[in-house]
């Protein structure tokens, strides 16, 4: 019976697990599809951008030259159906994009003769520490403990990106009934996340993040019993990222890692604060120079 109830808990872990990295693949197949919609339309491409002291774009057209947002009532002139519809969708109302605000605000140092989209993708490493909250019907509590995990990412706007996170961690625990007791446990993130960034294409480059996942907590309880289990999780909080490189970046956030309430565990506010690295790739950008279009340069 008892080895039927793990295998049962691990196909429930396994279940979660699939669903968040299935509706993180759906994500980022939507912002493919919109991307390849606003290629065909002839929007300019993210490579070889130069950008003034304003944040303005030198060599491609304004991105904010179309017209009619679904939600403006100005309708769509667009003949391409799912195009009207990204645009009526994207970006959410009160937020800026590339198509509304250009390449950025002007502010944190706006990047000249590069652009975080010319190496969109990116693939991370943060370390940082977590102060969890009460695990177990108030009777065992976190310690604060080291969180580190991975990340792997794609920024599809100059205000946009997403992101995959995989983080670790592995607080003490004690008892707060037999305060003799200490253990560790072991707690587990996966989620997928949404960055917003306000100041678009800058060199210092704050953002907003939220997103949703699943958690996995291995632990003790009060009467020493080993529990394992899930819960869904919505990270949010504040970062900000620095382009130290063409190809490199920095990165420290300040997240809560809420967990909600599941079998054996209640609502957890989990905070992080992380410091982390990120590797940029993909997107070889060319330079449309008339006599030498074929240069690249990075």
């Amino acid at each position: 019976m008892r080895h039927f109830q793990r295998a049962s808990q691990y196909v429930f872990v396994l279940l979660k697990t699939g669903t968040v990295v299935s509706g993180s693949l759906f994500l980022l197949s939507c912002l493919l599809i919109s991307s390849m919609v606003a290629a065909d339309e002839g929007y300019p491409p993210f490579d070889s951008i130069d950008a003034d002291s304003t944040g303005n774009s030198n060599t491609c057209p304004d991105w904010g030259a179309w017209q009619g947002w679904g939600w403006m009532g100005e309708g769509c002139q667009s003949t391409n159906w799912l195009d009207c519809l990204r645009r009526s969708l994207w970006p959410p109302p009160l937020f800026r994009s590339s198509e509304t605000h250009g390449r950025g605000m002007g502010r944190g140092e706006p990047l000249e003769g590069t652009s975080w989209l010319n190496r969109p993708y990116h693939l991370g490493w943060f370390a940082g520490s977590m102060w969890g909250d009460n695990m177990h019907k108030h009777q065992v509590d976190q310690h604060n403990t080291f969180f580190g995990g991975y990340q792997l990412g794609w920024d599809f706007d100059h205000y946009w990106g997403t992101q995959i996170r995989l983080g670790m961690a592995s607080p003490e625990l004690q008892n707060l009934t037999q305060t003799q007791y200490h253990r560790s446990g072991r707690i587990t993130l996966l989620d997928a996340d949404l960055l917003y960034y306000p100041w678009g294409d800058s060199r210092i480059r704050p953002y907003v993040l939220c997103g949703i996942g699943s958690g996995r907590f291995d632990f003790r309880d009060e009467l020493g019993s080993r529990q394992i289990d899930t819960a869904v999780i919505l990270p949010f909080g504040i970062g900000i990222k620095h382009h130290y490189r063409r190809w490199l970046s920095l990165r420290l956030e300040v997240l809560d890692n809420l967990a909600f309430a599941s079998t054996d565990i209640p609502t957890m506010h989990n905070l992080s604060l992380a410091a982390g690295v990120e590797i940029h790739f993909g997107g070889h950008p060319r330079s449309y120079w008339p006599w030498n279009p074929s240069r690249h340069i990075w």
